[in-house]
């Protein structure tokens, strides 16, 4: 009789585990699908686990939860990274093609120009909307210095190494290289950037002004009225850099007024298809700024949305993560590329094409892995 009485009470207890497992899961699914609910319903759940006398049950589900939300968080973000991709491989294309036809291996025709202003019309303009998207948080967060300070490891510090390294690189070259460069421009680190640099020094400037505009109690949609203002105003000076600041200043404060949320909020929407091709079909045929680039911008995010939603995006959510890297060092692989098979007498442009682009993407991120390799941290941003 005793046996019979532990083996129905065994069996009451796999049941009623059984009942809290499955009450976990439905509460997990739930809390997942309500983010606005979400944390109440955490507190909530907790609690009636803890009350239960069950704490490692309920411990277990705070993980699961935990977990759960970090793997959400990581899909959510997933499309910040393929557009960052799809951003760096036209930023390769295009400085591929203008190297090509610099150094008389593809010709300059209609098509190759049309691919030419499509590419510049929207493809920088992405990058800076993108680095707005988190900013207004970031600058917030903390001290103004702690932000600066993470924006000169970040921003400053690469462009500083790898536009000095660009310039030691040609200078030893002499005039093989399209625009060749020598020691005397290394004080145009400081006030005139070289190559394509001049977008790190333009961004670190803006992050910057808009950052601290935040810190000191504006709000992004005032910093898009600025900018606005800013970017129809004439300029009294005669300096580049503050003519690009000027020109792509809407597109940092568009990305801190539009935020990620209300991207990741239509990530299911059924017009992602029509915005992508519309966005990124219209600057084919006009380049008129900022129209063809805002377009520009909505095509590509909307294109990574819809890469995000379907889970074809991987190839380009690894090169956008590695995008930074790509940046300061495509062109020295890629002018590398070209240079060998012109020693070797290939000039076929699908050839140079093809290795001018892939060795842009990829020797980058194996430099990157090479320097982790042997301990070195100094090499794209610099360490805490």
């Amino acid at each position: 009789m005793a046996r019979k009485q532990g083996i129905s009470r065994l069996s009451s207890d796999s049941a009623r585990d059984r009942s809290r497992r499955t009450e976990a899961v439905k509460q997990n699914r739930v809390a997942a699908r309500d983010p606005s609910s979400r944390r109440s319903k955490f507190f909530l759940y907790f609690r009636a686990q803890f009350r239960r006398g069950d704490d490692q049950q309920g411990w277990q589900v705070v993980l699961n939860t935990l977990q759960m939300k970090v793997d959400s968080e990581r899909s959510r973000l997933n499309w910040v990274d393929i557009a960052k991709g799809i951003g760096i491989v036209l930023v390769v294309i295009g400085h591929t093609i203008r190297g090509l036809a610099a150094g008389g291996v593809l010709e300059w025709s209609a098509a190759v120009q049309l691919c030419d202003s499509w590419i510049y019309s929207f493809h920088m303009p992405v990058f800076f909307f993108l680095s707005g998207l988190f900013l207004y948080g970031s600058a917030t967060k903390g001290k103004l210095w702690s932000f600066i300070s993470d924006k000169l490891r970040t921003i400053a510090y690469p462009y500083v190494v790898w536009s000095v390294i660009t310039i030691i690189l040609k200078s030893l070259l002499g005039h093989i290289p399209n625009t060749p460069r020598w020691l005397t421009d290394l004080p145009l680190v400081a006030y005139a950037p070289v190559e394509q640099f001049w977008f790190l020094y333009v961004l670190f400037l803006l992050t910057v002004a808009i950052g601290a505009m935040f810190w000191f109690g504006l709000k992004p949609w005032l910093v898009l009225v600025i900018a606005g203002l800013f970017y129809t105003a004439p300029l009294m000076v005669g300096w580049s850099v503050l003519s690009q600041a000027r020109d792509y200043s809407i597109y940092v404060a568009l990305g801190t007024t539009v935020g990620p949320g209300l991207i990741s909020a239509i990530a299911t929407s059924t017009l992602l298809p029509l915005v992508a091709v519309v966005g990124l079909a219209v600057p084919v045929f006009t380049q008129t700024e900022p129209f063809a680039a805002i377009l520009g911008i909505a095509g590509c995010i909307a294109l990574a949305l819809l890469l995000d939603r379907v889970k074809r995006g991987e190839l380009l959510s690894f090169l956008g993560r590695h995008s930074l890297t790509i940046f300061v060092v495509h062109s020295i692989a890629s002018a590398a590329a070209r240079f060998v098979l012109l020693v070797i007498g290939v000039r076929a442009p699908a050839i140079h094409f093809m290795l001018g682009i892939g060795s842009g993407l990829f020797v980058p991120i194996v430099l990157e892995i090479l320097l982790a390799k042997l301990h070195f941290n100094y090499g794209f941003t610099f360490p805490r």
